[in-house]
């Protein structure tokens, strides 16, 4: 994957004034190092809400947290640590400082640091607590995060040491420390589903006049973001959203029926299939997810003729590296989910249903997902067994 350098100017500017070569230098200040932190990101994203996320285009940041740690993530490095001006070194930084440019260079940092972490788009400034104790409560909820503009990502990397010493300036003489380095890769604790539109096959001998499809939803999914350490990721936490109870078509006409069920996992529409034609473009919608062990459902509210009826995810199903159709058993952050139709990244996005799906007590919606990498997945709905038949 293409891996997209965050624009920090002063980067390199910074390196070349504090670091030399190793040789002919006076003795190295012993218990200290000094750390470089470059930033990459390798997220693929759209730059507005609604569109879908294109490749090349990087991630904002708008405000970003580092901390230096241990192995363990027991402990915090960052007092005593001085940036090139030899004041407290700063390690939050706003939008308007980003967009300035960041010195990521810090000093007088104790041996025991072995590894740096970073957090952007948090919402607020973190203390190391809170992070590495797994505080509840202090990462956005899953409603605040989707905007794809202001992603919360993490990063996380050890230190590695090269062949540069830094110089202090000391009262009688000068000393130098070695120079570590850490590369860091901001990347999403979402998955992102994508639906571009609709596409039905109607049976030959249909007799079926239209179709409108006037709603779709998506629940059980998890509302909140917690951090493991060791290794060091956002997980998903909380009671799963699930308000619908899918097998039940009263309880599910209900939900859609109740003017209170609004937000950004519910979409409306007024699209109308028909023999004639079957296929309806809309959006790109977006819906994000935290990654985890739970498959969001996805429930569209369909009228056949002015009869009120549903179709609901038993499974999704995408491809694997044999290119067979296998079930969807858990989300990966980083990833996007895009419906599909005919099978296609490029031009897909689109859910697939036949009259079958609508004239049995099956009600089986296959949804192919793909992923982007940002990833991107096809998806086929199976939409199975849920309520009666029409």
């Amino acid at each position: 994957m293409k891996i997209t350098k965050l624009m920090l100017s002063a980067l390199v500017a910074a390196a070349a004034l504090v670091a030399c070569n190793k040789e002919d230098v006076t003795p190295v200040q012993e218990g200290v190092k000094s750390i470089e932190v470059k930033i990459g990101n390798k997220i693929m994203t759209k730059g507005d809400a609604g569109t879908k996320i294109e490749h090349g285009t990087p991630v904002k940041v708008n405000t970003l947290q580092i901390f230096l740690t241990d192995a363990s993530y027991s402990t915090d490095y960052t007092a005593g640590v001085k940036d090139n001006d030899g004041a407290d070194a700063e390690f939050y930084w706003d939008a308007a400082q980003i967009g300035e440019g960041l010195s990521l260079n810090f000093h007088y940092v104790s041996h025991s640091c072995t590894k740096v972490v970073a957090i952007a788009n948090a919402g607020q400034k973190l203390t190391f607590d809170q992070v590495f104790n797994a505080t509840p409560d202090v990462l956005p909820t899953i409603d605040h995060q989707q905007d794809a503009t202001d992603l919360l990502l993490f990063a996380d990397a050890n230190l590695t040491k090269t062949d540069r010493v830094h110089e202090f300036q000391t009262e009688d003489t000068n000393k130098y420390a070695e120079v570590y380095e850490a590369a860091l890769v901001l990347t999403p604790t979402i998955s992102r589903f994508e639906v571009d539109g609709f596409v039905m096959t109607f049976a030959q001998d249909t007799d079926i006049a239209e179709v409108k499809i006037t709603d779709i939803a998506f629940q059980d999914y998890y509302p909140m973001m917690t951090v493991q350490k060791s290794p060091f990721k956002g997980i998903a936490y909380g009671t799963p959203v699930k308000p619908m109870d899918i097998t039940d078509d009263a309880e599910v006409y209900a939900w859609f029926n109740d003017a209170a069920n609004t937000g950004w996992y519910r979409d409306s529409f007024d699209i109308t299939l028909t023999p004639a034609d079957g296929t309806a473009d809309v959006g790109p919608y977006a819906y994000h997810f935290y990654a985890g062990d739970i498959v969001p459902d996805l429930v569209i509210k369909l009228m056949v003729d002015n009869v009120p009826a549903y179709l609901a995810t038993d499974v999704f199903y995408t491809k694997n590296d044999a290119n067979e159709y296998v079930a969807l058993t858990k989300i990966e952050e980083g990833k996007i989910y895009r419906m599909s139709a005919a099978g296609e990244v490029e031009d897909d996005g689109s859910i697939p249903f036949d009259e079958d799906d609508l004239n049995t007590v099956d009600r089986c919606l296959e949804i192919t997902v793909d992923v982007i990498d940002w990833t991107v997945v096809l998806v086929t709905p199976d939409f199975g067994s849920f309520g009666d038949s029409i």
